[in-house]
């Protein structure tokens, strides 16, 4: 005799009963092959995001700040501009901006990488539906599982 479910160990016992005898009652345990924890896979995706962006903006923040030639000194084909006034402060101003919301990317996105990849038990499915009883007679045999 055998118990399947999709998801659990397959469970199986020998009955043997004699001509004549009455029924013999068989409980077969189906035990969860399924995984014991979980990862909370959204906020793990969140945190990993917002610790990539902080990280790419911090370094085009340093690059901003870091420069000391205006990046608006140059044409559209790439040549430089002649005779242009050039004002660090605007791009300045933008590169610590970015490194400030870089920081800020990155202080929430290593708490929450944290916490979403932190595993936590997965809850028993109840034990009343996991739990057939099989009866089986001389002359016929029968199945009891409750949902």
């Amino acid at each position: 005799m055998t118990a399947t479910l999709s998801g659990y160990v397959d469970e199986s016992e020998e009955v043997e009963v004699a001509s004549g005898g009455g029924e013999k009652a068989v409980a077969l345990t189906l035990e969860s092959s399924g995984p014991t924890t979980r990862r909370r896979w959204p906020i793990l995706i969140t945190g990993l995001t917002l610790g990539g962006l902080g990280i790419v903006g911090g370094i085009a923040g340093g690059v901003l700040v870091g420069t000391k030639k205006c990046l608006e000194d140059v044409n559209n084909d790439g040549t430089a501009t002649t005779n242009t006034p050039c004002d660090l402060g605007k791009q300045r101003t933008t590169g610590g901006v970015l490194i400030g919301a870089a920081v800020l990317f990155i202080g929430v996105g290593i708490p929450l990488t944290v916490i979403g990849a932190k595993p936590i038990p997965v809850e028993p499915k109840p034990t009343a539906w996991n739990r057939p009883n099989v009866f089986v007679g001389p002359a016929n045999a029968t199945l009891q599982w409750a949902f």
